[in-house]
């Protein structure tokens, strides 16, 4: 019997399980030696990667334990969620600030922590399939 060409690829919770873990750790991998350096590194280093920070140290300071709570925030199972939402504001107010100032420049890699941030957000909403439900997805198909 041929197959059918109305098939369409079929996305489950499981099959996004890798991509959502290696967006999680992507992001744990991201923010915590990024808020490590934030919040000890001297000002003047700082400011020589982001200039904005010689004119909002406190900011930097803040933005640093920010990053390093999200990061510890997406390895706690119970907080991925709530971590997650975190890293999405934190993005769009970084995104909003380096507009505001007109460094739009800056703002690539924040949309892109962004995408992941609500990718794992996302998946972590989405109920998770079970055993049963994939025992009953193969012999449905049968």
């Amino acid at each position: 019997m041929a197959p059918s060409s109305n098939t369409t690829p079929h996305i489950t919770a499981s099959s996004l399980r890798l991509p959502r873990l290696i967006s999680r750790y992507l992001l744990v991998l991201i923010l915590i030696p990024a808020g490590l350096y934030k919040l000890f590194a001297p000002i003047a280093t700082l400011s020589h990667d982001m200039p904005w920070t010689g004119e909002h140290p406190l900011m930097v300071r803040f933005t640093g334990i920010v990053d390093i709570a999200g990061g510890i925030g997406l390895i706690i199972p119970s907080f991925i969620r709530s971590a997650a939402l975190g890293v999405v504001a934190l993005m769009v107010s970084a995104i909003v600030f380096h507009f505001s100032r007109g460094e739009q420049a800056n703002t690539p890699f924040n949309f892109f922590l962004l995408a992941l941030a609500l990718f794992v957000w996302w998946g972590r909403t989405r109920p998770a399939c079970t055993h049963f439900d994939q025992f009953k997805d193969k012999t449905s198909q049968r």
